[in-house]
């Protein structure tokens, strides 16, 4: 989590100063590669601090539902620094941006988090070869297919819906933005109900 933070951090830096397209593409590459790497950690440790398969499909329905907070927040953050005197005047947003990387990395040191260290089946080549077994299973086939194709869709609708609001209801430039957020908050609002009732009712699948 820590080099992902890193990462971005330095794409974010990149974006501002230098503003440019191959600055946006190193931005997306960066962002890319540190939500997989974050998503990766954080998902593993959720393994680590829940006990019970009610507690971690909880868990990770809550942790769905403030990432959704946090893209809709940024529905809000990002027009706040439209101007129209000036049209660079967006990318102070990325020094906001900075300085909330800093603090989640500094949050991070200063954690104090037990992970127990397994040792049986430590051994790195096996823990890859158990992985790719997975593959073979069908079921493990059906989530990796349906989480890729739900992920696309999500966020190609969210990406595109401004644009949308812009051009098909005639907002502002501002408002076609801040009203993509209804989307972000509802799937927000959707997951964290779906975090509290898997919780709630044992066997209930979600």
């Amino acid at each position: 989590m820590l080099i992902a933070l890193v990462i971005v951090f330095v794409g974010c830096l990149g974006m501002h100063f230098a503003n440019s397209f191959w600055a946006a593409k190193m931005m997306f590459l960066s962002v890319g590669v540190s939500f997989a790497l974050i998503k990766l950690s954080v998902y593993s440790l959720v393994g680590v601090v829940t006990d019970t398969p009610r507690q971690h499909s909880s868990l990770m329905s809550s942790i769905e539902g403030v990432f959704m907070v946090g893209i809709a927040t940024a529905y809000f953050l990002f027009p706040a620094f439209y101007s129209e005197t000036d049209v660079n005047a967006w990318l102070e947003v990325y020094l906001v941006l900075c300085g909330l990387i800093a603090l989640s990395f500094l949050f991070l040191i200063f954690s104090n988090v037990q992970i127990p260290v397994q040792t049986a089946g430590a051994d790195w080549k096996d823990d890859i070869k158990n992985s790719l077994s997975l593959l073979v299973i069908p079921l493990v086939l059906v989530f990796i297919g349906s989480a890729f194709f739900f992920v696309m869709i999500e966020q190609g609708i969210m990406t595109w819906l401004p644009r949308f609001n812009e051009k098909v209801f005639l907002f502002s430039e501002t408002l076609s933005v801040q009203m993509a957020s209804l989307l972000a908050i509802s799937l927000a609002v959707g997951r964290f109900i779906a975090g509290w009732l898997s919780k709630k009712y044992h066997g209930l699948l979600l």
